[in-house]
Order: C-alpha cells, then sequence, then structure tokens
C-alpha cells in the first residue's frame, strides 16, 4: 500500500490520473497497485508519495508589462484589404476601392477553406491562373457589384463505353 498525501491540506475527494482514482479523506489516500508514472507524476504535482516529496523548482517572477520594451522582427504586417499590392495571391476582391469592412470587399481564401464555396474544376499549378479564378469566384458569389452571372461548373465527359 503506497501512502498519498494531497498538497491541499485536509482535502478530501478524488483525483482521477489517467485510469487511476484516489480517494482521499482529510487530505491522505491509500493507494494500490499504482503505476510508477502515476506516483512520479502526482510527486510532480506536490503530492507526498511515502513520506517523500520533490521540490519543484520556484517558477519565473511574474513580468511587469511596463517594463516590457516592444521589439519589431521582420517587416510590419500590412492588410490586403486596405492597401493591396500585386504580388498578393488571394488578395481581397475590391481591396483599396470599397471600405475595407463593408460587404463589397471579400477574400477569396484558399481553395476549399472551411465554410468557403468551393469553385468547381481543376486546381491550377500557376499561382496567378488561381488567383484570378478564386478571386473571380468570390466576387460572383458574394459581391453585389458583381454584374456577371455565377460560374457554372464545367459539364462532365461522358464516360467511353468498353468495347464488345
Amino acid at each position: 500500500m503506497t501512502a498519498v498525501k494531497s498538497p491541499i491540506e485536509g482535502f478530501t475527494g478524488t483525483t482521477v490520473v489517467g485510469t487511476t482514482t484516489l480517494v482521499f479523506t482529510d487530505g491522505e489516500a491509500d493507494a494500490k497497485d499504482v503505476p510508477e508514472g502515476v506516483l512520479g507524476y502526482l510527486r510532480s504535482q506536490g503530492y507526498t508519495v511515502d513520506g517523500k516529496t520533490v521540490d519543484l523548482p520556484k517558477g519565473p517572477e511574474p513580468i511587469d508589462s511596463r517594463d516590457v520594451v516592444d521589439e519589431q522582427f521582420g517587416e510590419k504586417a500590412r492588410d490586403a484589404a486596405v492597401d493591396p499590392q500585386p504580388e498578393d495571391f488571394l488578395a481581397p476582391v475590391n481591396a483599396g476601392k470599397a471600405d475595407p469592412h463593408s460587404p463589397k470587399v471579400v477574400a477569396p481564401q484558399l481553395h476549399a477553406a472551411k465554410e468557403q464555396p468551393v469553385r468547381p474544376g481543376e486546381v491550377s499549378d500557376d499561382a496567378a491562373e488561381q488567383d484570378k479564378v478564386e478571386s473571380e469566384h468570390a466576387a460572383d458569389l458574394f459581391t453585389a457589384e458583381s454584374k456577371k452571372p455565377a460560374r457554372k461548373a464545367p459539364a462532365k465527359k461522358a464516360a467511353a463505353k468498353p468495347a464488345e
């Protein structure tokens, strides 16, 4: 039998570690057939196991945020919805032309992203072509300004019948 003492004085209740359940009464539990890994975990959490405790190192002192100095790494982030650049891949539709917080500026996102309607058809290996078709698809679906009809999926070719 292994004696386990809770780090909370007088604790009465259960503690579950993996598949092991310890029942504490007044801060103490008798543990039978407890795996050494569980005992090691309990020691690391401040429990006393068979009269032995582990002295854990003291954690770092809290940081006073007034003492922190901002330091920039890399380039400043740029919002492509406000300041689009020609090299932006899948920049928002109507970026730089309409209010960036209005429904007229829509990000096409990545092809087949969660909650994003999928543009039917092949995904191009050419990034510029993929950017163009995904952006047009987003414009067709989401912008009220679009005068283009919605795109239709290309018709599937009928499978060739095997020769008899």
